[in-house]
């Protein structure tokens, strides 16, 4: 200490010196004049990056906030890769309620390879200044795993995904949402929904049915049901006896939808084949699409969910079904 004196007697605005009689003040307690010592220092002359870190402790133990986060900004400036530093700036714009600037500091240690729990449980606080960021899914993955009971981080990943055009992979997160609460509507309907948005009709409306077997549904929900149960012109009752039987029931309801639709798309036709795999309950398990030249998603959807609701023979079996769908030729055309 005795060194730094003589050295500012000679040159008393030596702003080395002061830093080095800052730390040497700190090392011995006595904070109020370190502080004044190390401000001399480092407005003087920043590139200490020794008296920087003192001072931004000192500051931060004064709970004096901006004076704080202005040396750990200078500190950043001197070694950007300093975790400790952007940590303490992130924290400080965190706790002064800046939540654009903590999100920005958080996002920066993830970037750099930031693991500790509690910088993403912050920024799980920080959705909407972090939605747009490069590092949103693996923020809300990591939140998925330190959250292993709550759908939420799949809701937040589902609507990134979705916000992003990438419609199967919201899909994929819904139904990881569903997982974690089988008996929680909201993630079966907001799948209803999104596969209704991919016009794909019958895997909606099977969503709907396992959203209504959980409980009442909402008033708009059940609207939903109702208006894509209309649109799809299902039969009142389920196709069943005999394959042949079956196969009438179904080419009968499925024409009539078709008659519709040709009204609407008169070139519309094609060919719909689909195998259903039937389990010894006489039920279908599954139903695969064989061919679809008719492409028309609620052509398909119609015929899917005939097949799969109608009751069989109680055999194991796998039958297919084929429908010539062509629009009727009128009287008087050649």
């Amino acid at each position: 200490m005795a060194l730094y004196r003589q050295a500012l007697q000679a040159a008393p605005e030596d702003p080395a010196a002061h830093a080095g009689l800052g730390l040497s003040l700190l090392a011995q307690g006595k904070s109020a004049d370190a502080r004044a010592e190390l401000t001399r220092g480092v407005d003087g002359w920043p590139s200490q990056p020794d008296a920087l870190a003192a001072l931004a402790s000192l500051a931060a133990s004064a709970k004096d906030g901006a004076a704080a986060a202005k040396r750990y900004r200078q500190l950043l400036e001197l070694s950007p890769k300093d975790r400790r530093a952007r940590r303490a700036l992130a924290d400080i714009a965190f706790d002064g309620g800046d939540k654009a600037s903590a999100a920005g500091e958080y996002l920066k240690l993830v970037e750099d390879g930031e693991s500790d729990a509690e910088v993403f449980k912050r920024l799980g606080t920080l959705v909407e200044q972090i939605r747009a960021s490069p590092s949103a899914e693996r923020v809300f993955l990591r939140l998925a795993d330190l959250n292993p009971a709550s759908p939420e981080p799949y809701y937040l990943l589902a609507d990134l995904a979705e916000a992003q055009g990438d419609l199967p992979r919201a899909e994929k997160r819904l139904a990881s949402a569903s997982a974690r609460v089988p008996q929680d509507v909201t993630p079966v309907l907001r799948l209803a929904r999104l596969r209704l948005k991919r016009e794909q009709f019958a895997l909606a409306l099977e969503s709907f049915r396992a959203a209504q077997a959980l409980g009442a549904l909402p008033v708009d929900a059940s609207s939903e049901l109702s208006s894509l149960t209309s649109r799809l012109m299902l039969p009142a009752a389920p196709a069943k006896g005999t394959l042949d039987k079956i196969y009438a029931q179904v080419s009968s309801s499925l024409h009539a939808l078709y008659a519709e639709r040709v009204k609407e798309a008169p070139d519309l036709s094609g060919t719909l084949k689909l195998r259903v795999s039937v389990g010894e309950d006489g039920k279908a398990v599954e139903v695969d699409t064989v061919e679809d030249s008719v492409k028309d998603p609620l052509v398909a959807g119609h015929a899917y969910l005939a097949l799969k609701d109608a009751q069989y023979p109680k055999q194991r079996r796998e039958p297919t079904f084929e429908f010539e769908l062509k629009p009727a030729v009128r009287k008087g055309s050649r």
